[in-house]
């Protein structure tokens, strides 16, 4: 087995909420200690069974291992970071957890001063291997308690606490609300599509009929192609604490071999320093401890061609980051151990829908995914002479970086540094 059955994995009683919030009475309540946020970790794991949004990223795990690593203290700046979780009460029942965190600095430094949801990692800020919005609402409250996070957060930032903040929310629904802009801040939303998902039915067989027929070849393709070649394979599975550790160096040397190959479509590094490998290794060593993520490699001939992260709940799997052996490109090393992977995932786990994180590539339509909802990404930023300043040299900043990576100008500095050809 990849993990553990359903049965033996770590759970948590599922609450009764109500279908519909009420109109007023909600209420904000913030945490801004650690050890506060430690002790949330029970009703995290409690409202995370009931959620909007299940996604693998939401568990509790996976969002704390990011806070010991990136939030505890900026691993680029050594800025010490403080945490901001934000709960939503209707009455005595808590419906909504946003957890934020702002980073040490002067009132007088250039340095902008954000409070930005934990998970999030913008142009300039350490990459902490989570794309999706990490917040977690109970049916029927999307909108009603997003509506009073932002005033709540909105109201921070009038008193000068922050110069900026970011809201981030993926609503599975309705379209989300518009942000007015209001007294001594102004607003910016920007709506985009959710990550792309797939739906399983109950069989392998079936899964593949929903598949286009040129997929429908390709899987038993190049798992022959491996064969006729003279080559033996296999997917091996790493889950205890030894394996990840070194499934996770060999998985970010093969994506570092197929970042830097020049052998089909360039690809994104995100290893780009020694943090990623830390929180990739942190993650996954919590996750597979209750049974909730693993790293799959196809090895040949004894050796591993490629490598794949995954998360996983009881029902839903999510493809984390990926690498492999540019030399074994022609075989599709990736699609035969996703192949294999999705297949016991329905087998075996009765996983019913696979998240292939945001994004518009042609290795997720292959799988005939849809996008899944819409994600609302807020910006509030405070009107003080001092704030908009840090904002327009923090926006200078970042597009110089974004010009960077998009020329690939940074993926050549990459290469440089890690000294290859």
């Amino acid at each position: 087995m990849i993990s553990p059955p359903v049965s033996e994995r770590v759970t948590a009683p599922m609450p009764a909420f109500v279908a519909e919030a009420s109109k007023s009475g909600l209420r904000c309540v913030a945490l801004e200690t650690e050890a506060a946020f430690r002790e949330l970790e029970p009703m995290w794991r409690e409202l995370s069974y009931v959620a909007t949004n299940r996604s693998p990223s939401l568990q509790w795990a996976w969002i704390w291992s990011w806070w010991s690593t990136f939030g505890v203290k900026c691993p680029k700046t050594g800025r010490k970071g403080s945490p901001y979780i934000v709960q939503v009460f209707d009455e005595s029942r808590l419906v909504a957890i946003y957890p934020f965190m702002s980073q040490e600095t002067s009132w007088w430094t250039p340095c902008l001063r954000r409070l930005r949801p934990i998970g999030y990692s913008g142009e300039l800020e350490p990459s902490g291997l989570t794309e999706e919005a990490l917040c977690l609402v109970a049916p029927g409250y999307e909108e009603i308690a997003r509506g009073e996070v932002l005033a709540h957060v909105a109201a921070q930032i009038r008193q000068g606490r922050w110069d900026c903040a970011v809201v981030r929310q993926l609503n599975l629904e309705d379209a989300p609300a518009t942000v007015s802009n209001g007294a001594g801040f102004v607003a910016s939303q920007k709506i985009k599509d959710g990550p792309q998902a797939v739906n399983l039915p109950e069989t392998w067989a079936a899964f593949r009929k929903q598949l286009t027929k040129s997929m429908r070849d390709n899987l038993p393709y190049y798992p022959r192609l491996l064969t006729r070649a003279g080559h033996t394979f296999e997917v091996v599975y790493c889950q205890d604490s030894g394996a990840i550790c070194e499934a996770g160096k060999t998985l970010v040397r093969l994506h570092k071999l197929r970042v830097f190959s020049d052998v089909g479509q360039t690809h994104q590094n995100y290893f780009t320093h020694a943090w990623q490998p830390e929180m990739l290794d942190a993650g996954f060593q919590a996750l597979a401890r209750e049974g909730c993520g693993f790293i799959a490699m196809l090895v040949v001939d004894g050796n591993p061609v490629a490598a794949q992260s995954f998360l996983e709940t009881d029902s839903e799997l999510l493809v984390h980051y990926s690498g492999f052996d540019p030399n074994f490109a022609k075989f599709s090393p990736l699609l035969v151990l996703q192949a294999e992977v999705f297949r016991r995932a329905i087998e075996e786990k009765r996983i019913r829908k696979i998240n292939l994180l945001y994004g518009n590539a042609q290795w997720q339509k292959r799988w005939s995914s849809n996008s899944e909802g819409r994600e609302a990404k807020t910006l509030l930023l405070g009107l003080r002479p001092l704030a908009i300043l840090r904002m327009a040299i923090y926006m200078v900043l970042r597009e110089s970086v974004a010009f960077s990576r998009r020329s690939g100008l940074r993926r050549r500095l990459q290469r440089v540094l890690d000294r290859r050809p």
